[in-house]
């Protein structure tokens, strides 16, 4: 099976690091986004989720003609992932095996050793972050979907923000329960607009970690 690529920031990704640790699983929502082909009068408000389709978990949603359309995630369980990481150039070089650079990942400051860069890619520079994150060969971390559901963001449950990475020493004495779903609401709404986390539906991914 080829793995697909999944993209944090530095901030969140050692936040859902330290709950893989902690944890053996981290979460991660991503946004339902409707397609403009195809979904003409999309009514997100009466979707539901179905996690017994035959093609695995999605959405069903119904349309202006009277038709139900299914969405579906990006990923399915059993999929596996690689992190796409934010990671600056150190050295760049052409070698006997072709282009090779060194990195240094912004979530810690380790330093990798010589790593192949693909020629597909535009030439790096030196001193500066790779474009959209980290290639394949420069990948640290490796996942697995243990699973995936669709549900309203709003309705995401204390025990679940402690899987997003949220840290209950961060929030403690300021509403217990309450606390640690508002932290996570506001790095919700952070990455995806004001008011986000109120306005509908989203994939949610439990991840664990895999070989490469």
């Amino acid at each position: 099976m080829t793995a697909k690529a999944i993209s944090f920031t530095p901030e969140v990704l050692k936040a859902k690091l330290r709950a893989l640790e902690e944890h053996g699983r981290f979460q991660t929502r991503r946004p339902i986004v409707v397609p403009r082909v195809g979904y003409v009068g999309a009514d997100l408000s009466r979707a539901w989720a179905d996690p017994t389709s035959h093609f695995g978990s999605c959405l069903k949603v119904p349309c202006d003609d009277e038709t139900v359309q299914r969405l579906f995630p990006k990923h399915q369980q059993g999929d596996r992932l690689w992190v796409r990481e934010r990671a600056r150039v150190l050295e760049y070089a052409h070698g006997a095996r072709g282009p090779m650079v060194r990195l240094a990942y912004e979530v810690d400051g380790t330093a990798s050793a010589w790593l192949p860069y693909p020629s597909r890619l535009r030439e790096p520079t030196v001193g500066h972050c790779i474009p959209n994150g980290v290639h394949r060969e420069g990948a640290r971390h490796f996942l697995e979907v243990a699973d995936v559901y669709a549900e309203r963001v709003a309705e995401l449950s204390a025990d679940d923000a402690v899987l997003e990475g949220i840290n209950p020493s961060d929030v403690a004495g300021l509403g217990g329960d309450e606390s640690l779903r508002q932290a996570f609401f506001a790095i919700y709404d952070s990455i995806y607009g004001d008011g986000a986390h109120s306005r509908g539906w989203c994939w949610g991914y439990t991840l664990k970690r895999a070989e490469p």
